[in-house]
């Protein structure tokens, strides 16, 4: 049992009634009567079946249109982390036809050359790298994405919300693909070392003819073999690793728009419900 409070008088009073034990009971009573009541008037009121607490507690604040422009930021964020997760994948650009690097078609007399004198594999092994430098590079740069978008300044809201099922994407892609290039370079010439890529596509190099001699002399003169002058490796590689971040970003967008159940933020779901009721 719960010890009560006592004043210094209700002490008092308790202390002089014990020469009359009649008297001392009923004090006792009385004092503990009271301070039942006192507890109790003190005692913090539940609010949880209240309705009113309720409604203010889990209703939405007041929406404006403020409201989607915020939803587009919110669900290009959710887009892109879902797709950074996806595309971090083990061989996730290699095994996805739509998404997987193979070298220019500049590069094709090339790559002839090198099957006539039996180097397939050494195009097998350049391919798979420059696979996995993307992949890499994109499981590398979430911040980078998610930073991005964050800053970025959406105009036409309206037209974005009424257009296509990737149309945050493409307008993302629009305004922003430049600098995410220019900030993911140093990652994609960090991974096209680690996987192999820049090796790989120096023994190709070596493997052409030069002015003075070479493997392929007598073939490259019939085919005049050479890689292309203006190919850049680490910018090939970057190119083709936002093709594909921008292509599962937009596959991803379009789920949101299309299930709200996709829409996992309270956010997201508030914008939607506000531009259904434009």
């Amino acid at each position: 049992m719960r010890a009560l409070p006592l004043t210094q008088s209700a002490l008092g009073l308790i202390i002089r009634s014990m020469r009359h034990p009649a008297l001392y009971l009923i004090a006792t009573a009385f004092l503990f009567s009271s301070c039942g009541k006192n507890e109790t008037a003190t005692q913090p009121t539940s609010t949880e079946n209240d309705p009113k607490i309720v409604a203010e507690t889990t209703a939405p604040a007041k929406l404006d249109d403020s409201i989607l422009e915020q939803g587009i930021v919110a669900t290009l964020q959710l887009a892109a982390k879902r797709a950074v997760d996806e595309l971090s994948k083990p061989e996730s650009f290699a095994n996805n036809e739509a998404l997987r690097i193979k070298l220019p078609e500049s590069f094709a007399p090339v790559e002839s050359a090198l099957e006539k004198i039996g180097q397939e594999k050494i195009l097998n092994d350049f391919t798979d790298s420059l696979n996995e430098a993307a992949r890499s590079a994109v499981a590398a740069s979430p911040q980078i994405l998610s930073e991005t978008i964050k800053k970025m300044q959406v105009q036409d809201v309206m037209t974005i919300w009424r257009g296509g099922d990737d149309a945050a994407t493409r307008y993302l892609e629009t305004n922003t693909r430049k600098q995410i290039s220019e900030l993911m370079l140093p990652i994609i010439k960090k991974q096209t070392e680690d996987t192999g890529a820049t090796r790989y596509f120096k023994q190709i190099t070596e493997l052409l003819p030069k002015k003075k001699g070479g493997l392929l002399d007598n073939l490259a003169a019939l085919a005049g073999v050479q890689i292309p002058s203006d190919f850049d490796l680490d910018q090939f590689v970057s190119d083709k690793a936002l093709d594909g971040l921008y292509t599962t970003l937009a596959s991803e967008e379009a789920k949101i728009r299309a299930n709200p159940a996709e829409r996992s933020t309270e956010l997201i779901k508030s914008a939607f419900d506000y531009f259904k009721k434009k």
